[in-house]
């Protein structure tokens, strides 16, 4: 089984883990050293700065005309283009990073209304278990 590597390069998007910028997209432009690169994300919220790689998680996207002496603006146009966030929000781990801010957000109504649902899937779930328990125990 054959597993796709993904490597730390110029033009990486990455996706921040750790600080106040965490939850967001930026985009490779340099290595500094071995555990410190630069990135920039203009059109994401990340201004141009230097950043501990154990900060970032790699994504599978990278954007090739990206050079190491990117200015901001046609690095804006390049990410506007690609259409970085949109593929990203797309991908499993989008989703779930948009799921888990929906529930942080919810009112005490909606997580009321939530927990009622479940109780109301579980009941009918149960009920169907069973029901077929008894078909299965009599053969």
């Amino acid at each position: 089984m054959a597993s796709r590597e993904i490597f730390l390069e110029v033009g990486r998007v990455v996706l921040f883990t750790f600080g106040p910028y965490v939850n967001r997209l930026a985009v490779v432009l340099d290595m500094v050293s071995a555990k410190q690169i630069l990135v920039s994300g203009p059109g994401l919220g990340v201004p141009k700065m230097v950043t501990n790689v154990k900060r970032l998680r790699l994504t599978k996207f990278r954007l090739a005309a990206v050079t190491r002496e990117e200015k901001e603006s046609t690095l804006r146009q390049k990410i506007a283009d690609s259409d970085v966030q949109g593929k990203f929000d797309e991908t499993s781990l989008g989703t779930r990073l948009r799921n888990q801010a929906r529930r942080r957000n919810l009112t005490d109504f909606e997580r009321f209304k939530a927990k009622q649902l479940k109780m109301r899937m579980n009941k009918i779930i149960r009920a169907h278990v069973n029901k077929n328990k008894k078909k299965l125990a009599a053969n």
